[in-house]
């Protein structure tokens, strides 16, 4: 393949990758706790790689009033079990009491610092401190929260629903993680998303240009050869 239409041709298809994550944030743009997402270009073994990423920064916080929501400070996962004993870690704090009484969320149950479960019967009474320390039904115990400082180590095999490899993250020692009675919002800069999409058309649009240009030439220059 000619140079210049591969590289038009790899520039063209990074662009459409990068549209797809810009048009997934805007349409995310009003979910609670939907982290932005973005992609890098890097060079592995000589070979063009697209690397996905979190952006972990807060969105802004809003009040619920509701025992059971929870901000989650950027850079910390709480973690879950589901019903085969598979270890999750979420950055959706929208909590739930299941059918047994568990602290959950979408059927994930909530592990506290000694790897239980935690059973709540009165969650109209529910205390949970900033860093992680619940009070309830007469007892106290801390939920357990992880700290991630790297987007991209973060799998994610549903919405706020994480796989991460236990050498990437080490337990909360911070004291500033936790606030109750608020959710956090979506942490897309429309602007931002808009302007970015905007310069990726004038860029798309200038590859394909130049993959037009670049085939043009090919074939004038094959048609100029068919002559003798």
């Amino acid at each position: 393949m000619d140079n210049g239409i591969k590289i038009s041709s790899i520039s063209m298809y990074n662009r459409e990758k990068q549209h797809e994550i810009i048009a997934h944030n805007i349409s995310n743009i009003d979910t609670d706790y939907y982290k932005a997402r973005g992609i890098n270009f890097i060079e592995i073994n000589n070979k063009p790689e697209i690397l996905e990423f979190i952006n972990n920064t807060s969105g802004p916080i809003q009040t619920t009033k509701n025992n059971l929501d929870l901000f989650i400070n950027n850079g910390f996962l709480i973690r879950v079990m589901d019903e085969n004993n598979n270890i999750y870690f979420i950055n959706n704090g929208k909590l739930t009491i299941d059918s047994e009484g568990f602290l959950s969320y979408k059927g994930l149950k909530v592990l506290n610092t000694s790897g239980e479960f935690i059973n709540i019967s009165q969650p109209e009474d529910l205390i949970i401190k900033q860093d992680g320390t619940i009070y309830h039904d007469g007892k106290i115990e801390k939920i357990s929260i992880v700290q991630v400082e790297d987007g991209f180590k973060l799998k994610e095999i549903q919405p706020n629903i994480f796989e991460i490899d236990n050498k990437f993250y080490k337990e909360a020692e911070s004291y500033n993680i936790i606030l109750q009675g608020f959710i956090e919002k979506s942490n897309v800069n429309r602007v931002n998303e808009i302007t970015k999409l905007i310069n990726l058309i004038h860029i798309y649009e200038a590859s394909q240009k130049s993959l037009i240009t670049h085939d043009e030439v090919i074939s004038k220059t094959i048609n100029e050869m068919g002559k003798f």
